[in-house]
């Protein structure tokens, strides 16, 4: 029985389910609880508001279903902050002011470009647009400390559909990638496994065994779903591979402290 750590309801303005849709589908797929992690990208490009929603209404509508489940199906109330270096004292203050389960951190912006929107990679190689995103997540993953999972570290493989091969490979990255690992370590912070990026682009999962090597030892799992068919998607497919890099447990965090769930196959 495990937890989505990663999924968005109607409060994110990409989101198509309502929590309480998402609820009965994740327990109608065996799971043990669910977070919503609804986005909250602080002066996001062109529209300040577009993933942005009020923190009161949130817990106001998210809280009463917790109760609801609580003995059968565990709700965590949580959010997915989209770091951008120039706003860290807004982000720090808002979210400060909210008792979250969880909070996942994530690069969602590069030097205000959204790789979303396919701009990111126009006129340039896979190397050069690999590069500067992972420079970003490294230097986001040294600002910011008020989060519990870094979210997908490859978010940016998912829209590159112009390279033939878009995997992001730990050997190309490796001397970003083992710092980013130890620093996340060192922290406390966990490692997200995003299967909505894997149902798209193989994970090379040299990055997971590395970051095993190094000490790594909390590893989430999140569907990243924006609807409930989505809900824990290919995570039977994905857990066997996280099984094979090391790791005995996946962990979910209530009040922002690891719970391990160990790995049954």
């Amino acid at each position: 029985m495990y937890t989505d750590t990663h999924t968005h309801t109607t409060f994110s303005s990409d989101g198509k389910m309502s929590p309480e849709e998402a609820v009965i589908a994740a327990k109608e797929k065996n799971l043990s609880g669910i977070a919503f992690t609804d986005h909250f990208d602080y002066d996001y490009p062109g529209n300040n508001h577009e993933f942005r929603y009020s923190f009161d209404e949130y817990f106001d509508k998210i809280v009463p279903i917790k109760e609801k489940y609580a003995g059968d199906f565990s709700v965590y109330t949580a959010v997915e902050v989209g770091f951008q270096k120039h706003v860290y004292n807004e982000i720090n203050s808002i979210i400060n002011k909210y008792d979250f389960d969880f909070i996942i951190g994530s690069t969602h912006v590069i030097n205000r470009v959204d790789p979303y929107s396919g701009e990111f990679y126009k006129g340039r190689s896979k190397e050069e647009t690999y590069l500067e995103y992972i420079k970003a997540v490294y230097e986001n993953v040294m600002l910011f400390d008020n989060y519990d999972a870094m979210g997908h570290f490859d978010y940016h493989i998912r829209y590159a559909t112009m390279f033939k091969n878009r995997t992001f490979y730990y050997k190309d990255f490796s001397d970003y990638m083992d710092e980013i690992f130890k620093h996340l370590i060192s922290k406390n912070i966990a490692l997200e496994i995003n299967t909505s990026t894997y149902q798209k682009v193989p994970l090379d999962t040299q990055n997971l065994i590395r970051y095993k090597e190094l000490g790594g030892e909390m590893v989430t799992l999140g569907s990243d779903a924006h609807r409930v068919e989505d809900i824990a998607r290919i995570f039977k497919e994905i857990l066997p591979i996280i099984k094979d890099c090391g790791f005995d447990y996946i962990v979910h965090f209530e009040q922002r402290k690891p719970v391990f769930d160990k790995i049954i196959l």
